[in-house]
């Protein structure tokens, strides 16, 4: 159906920061009541309506945004894969009972691959997701790992936000620009599922559109920020047959092997340009090839044209099934990008790429190296706030009071 909304990772462009694991003690944090209750305090926090439980005369941190109207709601909510996003829509379509049919089409915490967050406007919603893998099932007690945050909010209601993520669950947030090389790979995985195995110029373009490509030069020239290229989708595969043949059968086993896309890239540059891709030269910054979009600075956009449906033809069904497999490829190498991150240089993981200081990650969330050590004792009934284990510190999270009779 038309009028079914889209999957909130679709047709909208995010932010990409990367989170370490968040603390919520014995509380479960994939879990609905939990949920709730954050969604009210976060609700409250962006009205300025409750402060310690003490009504604070301050001006409202959301003023530039009154373009948007009021803040109406704050939704926290379990998502899963396209397929149970899809189901859920057609029984609320059909039964226009959002209540009921969240009841009926809850998603159990295991398969959940992250939460889901917006913020209603009278004129706007803004959104946000916290990802995992749900085939990474290892978990530090009281922690929940959600290691990819992306963010679609303006400037000051997104600076409210982190803030929030950062003091009630005690975690460290930092921005993630996307490296060269995965741009790269992701734009190869994508071309090597949307491209059929022998591709004619007319299968091509119907699967692929354009290919822009922006190179930037942060040593070579001030004067020459950028450069676009672009290719038609009828140039594609012979660019990646100028890649494939130009591959060594045995590459050195000290260096990364690389990909057909990037060596007739380089090959195309050193023969038309006399320019070489380098880390400190020449480096890919923006590569858009629809249904994907993504720029060094940490940007991403994913559109694909053919959602999942129950109702597509033979045909739609093979394009269907190669862009689906193509965004959750991509989704799958995005988060573990972000876990690049996320373990100390001691940890498996943690070898795989650079990794977040552990004694700076301390430093800078307060509490969490602490519990991760163990020295935070088991959470009492006093560091309990409406159902939600909160920090043994005191005073309570400034965004509830914790009142009793």
């Amino acid at each position: 159906m038309d009028d079914i909304p889209n999957y909130p990772l679709y047709h909208s462009t995010y932010s990409t920061y990367r989170l370490s694991p968040l603390y919520h003690g014995n509380t479960p944090l994939l879990d609905p009541t939990t949920l709730r209750t954050h969604s009210r305090r976060l609700l409250n926090t962006l009205k300025r309506d409750n402060l310690r439980g003490v009504h604070v005369a301050l001006g409202n941190p959301l003023d530039n945004l009154n373009r948007t109207g009021n803040l109406e709601e704050c939704i926290w909510n379990l998502i899963g894969d396209e397929a149970s996003w899809r189901r859920a829509r057609l029984v609320e379509h059909s039964t226009m009972d959002e209540a009921s049919s969240a009841q009926t089409h809850t998603i159990p915490p295991n398969d959940a691959r992250g939460i889901h967050i917006e913020l209603r406007f009278e004129k706007q919603t803004y959104t946000s997701l916290l990802l995992r893998d749900p085939r990474s099932t290892s978990q530090t007690p009281g922690f929940t790992t959600l290691p990819l945050l992306l963010i679609r909010m303006p400037t000051t209601l997104r600076d409210l936000f982190i803030d929030y993520l950062s003091t009630a669950f005690d975690t460290r947030i930092a921005p993630m620009p996307l490296r060269p090389g995965f741009l790269t790979s992701s734009l190869e995985n994508l071309l090597h599922n949307l491209s059929p195995p022998s591709p004619t110029e007319t299968q091509t373009t119907q699967t692929l559109k354009t290919l822009h490509i922006q190179l930037t030069f942060p040593l070579l020239s001030p004067a020459l920020k950028t450069l676009d290229i672009s290719l038609s989708a009828a140039d594609i595969p012979p660019f990646l047959s100028a890649g494939r043949a130009l591959l060594s059968p045995e590459p050195p086993p000290s260096t990364t092997s690389p990909t057909p896309f990037d060596l007739a890239l380089s090959h195309y540059l050193r023969h038309h340009l006399a320019l070489t891709l380098a880390p400190n030269s020449v480096t890919v910054a923006k590569i858009v090839c629809p249904p994907l979009a993504l720029s060094a600075e940490g940007k991403v956009k994913l559109s694909p044209s053919h959602p999942p449906s129950t109702e597509t033809g033979a045909g739609d069904g093979d394009a269907t099934s190669e862009s689906q497999g193509a965004m959750d490829e991509f989704r799958t190498s995005l988060i573990r990008e972000a876990e690049r991150w996320e373990y100390g240089a001691g940890s498996e993981k943690g070898k795989r790429g650079v990794a977040v200081d552990a004694e700076a990650g301390a430093r800078g969330t307060g509490g969490f190296m602490e519990a991760i050590r163990g020295k935070r004792g088991p959470v009492g009934e006093k560091d309990r706030v409406d159902g939600v284990d909160g920090k043994r510190e005191s005073p309570p999270p400034p965004y509830e009071e914790v009142v009793r009779g």
